[in-house]
C-alpha cells in the first residue's frame, strides 16, 4: 500500500480538488484508492464524489466510535471509496500523537493500493507530522503570489519539522538553534548551507541526517492554470525550494481552471470524471502519472503485509 499526503499552505489553491482528480485517475487504473478527508476545518472532499450526504464521517475514528474501516463510504466511481470529513467539526485539528500512531496504524491494514489524505490548509505541526508520513508528500499552490508565498512556509516548516527530532537524536539542539540563530556570522545563507555546515561538523547529525533525507521529496501541483505561460511558476517553486531549502523538489504538472466544469459542479453537484470535466481529467492522469514513476503500484497489493 502506498499513502499519498496532499497538502498546502493556503485554503483555496484547491487541494480536496487535486486529491480527488489523483483518486480517480488511480483508480481507473484497475486500483483500489481509498480518499481521506482530514481537513477538519472545511471538509468538503466528499462533494467532489458526489456523496451528498455521508453517512459517516472521520469524526467517529477521533471521537472513538468507530474504526477507520467501518467509515468507508463508496463512491459512484468504481474503485474509488471515501472516509468523509467530521462537517460538525470546531475546526481545531484534534491529532494528538497518540491519535496520530493510532491513525497511521490503523490506514495501513485498509484493504486499498493507494491511500490519499487530504489535509487541510496551514502549516500547524498536527498537520505536518501526518504529512511528512506519507510516502508521496504531495502541495498544491496556484499560480498567485500569496499562495506560492504561504506555499514555501508550509515546505520550510516541514523541512524544520523533519530535522528537529534529528537534532535531539544527535545531541544538538541548543547548537543548531544557536547557530541557526547567528546564521549570518557563519555565512550561511540557506537552509541547505545550514544542513551541510552541521553535517560537516557533527558526524552524528550527517549520518542520520543522510538517512532521513533519502527518500524524502516534494512533489508540487500547480492548479487553477488560465494560462500556459503560467506553468513557469511550478519550476520556479521546484527551483526556490531546491536552492534555499536543500530539498529534492518535483513540479508534477498543472491543472487548468475549467469555469463549465465548476458552474456544472454547484448546480448539478457532478461527480468529478472524464465526463463532466474531460480537459481536466487530461491534465489530473498526466499528473498521476508522474507522481507514481516510482512508486511500484499494481492493483491488489492491499494493506500490510506479514
Amino acid at each position: 500500500m502506498q499513502i499519498w499526503a496532499v497538502g498546502g499552505g493556503k485554503g483555496g489553491t484547491g487541494k480536496s480538488f487535486v486529491t480527488s482528480g489523483l483518486g480517480v485517475c488511480l483508480a481507473e487504473r484497475g486500483l483500489k484508492v481509498i480518499l481521506v478527508d482530514a481537513d477538519f476545518g472545511g471538509a468538503n472532499l466528499h462533494t467532489y464524489c458526489a456523496v451528498l450526504k455521508p453517512g459517516h464521517s472521520y469524526g467517529e475514528f477521533v471521537r472513538g466510535s468507530a474504526q477507520l474501516s467501518e467509515l468507508i463510504l463508496e463512491t459512484p466511481v468504481p474503485g474509488l471509496s471515501i472516509i468523509a470529513g467530521d462537517l460538525n467539526s470546531s475546526g481545531t485539528n484534534p491529532m494528538t500523537y497518540a491519535l496520530k500512531v493510532k491513525f497511521f496504524r490503523q490506514l495501513k491494514k485498509l484493504q486499498a493500493d493507494v491511500v490519499l489524505l487530504d489535509l487541510g490548509a496551514g502549516s500547524h505541526h498536527k498537520t505536518l507530522d501526518v504529512f511528512l508520513e506519507a510516502d508521496r508528500m504531495i502541495v498544491v499552490t496556484v499560480p498567485e503570489r500569496m499562495a506560492i508565498e504561504n506555499l514555501y512556509v508550509f515546505i520550510k516548516s516541514a523541512f524544520f519539522r523533519k530535522l528537529s527530532p534529528l537534532f535531539t537524536k544527535a545531541g544538538i539542539r541548543n547548537e543548531a538553534r544557536e547557530i541557526w540563530a547567528r546564521r549570518s556570522d557563519f555565512n550561511l545563507s540557506s537552509m541547505e548551507e545550514f544542513t551541510d555546515y552541521l553535517s560537516g561538523h557533527y558526524p552524528e547529525f550527517g549520518q542520520l541526517y543522510g538517512e532521513a533525507m533519502r527518500d524524502f521529496r516534494v512533489h508540487i501541483v500547480l492548479n487553477k492554470v488560465r494560462d500556459y505561460r503560467q506553468t513557469e511558476t511550478g519550476f520556479a517553486v521546484k527551483s526556490m525550494t531546491e536552492k534555499y531549502l536543500g530539498i529534492p523538489a518535483s513540479f508534477a504538472g498543472h491543472v487548468r481552471y475549467d469555469r463549465d466544469f465548476w458552474d456544472r459542479l454547484l448546480q448539478d453537484q457532478v461527480c468529478l470524471s472524464r465526463v463532466s470535466a474531460a480537459r481536466i481529467m487530461v491534465d489530473m492522469c498526466r499528473v498521476t502519472d508522474r507522481l507514481s514513476e516510482g512508486a511500484s503500484l499494481r492493483p491488489g497489493v492491499s494493506g500490510e503485509t506479514g
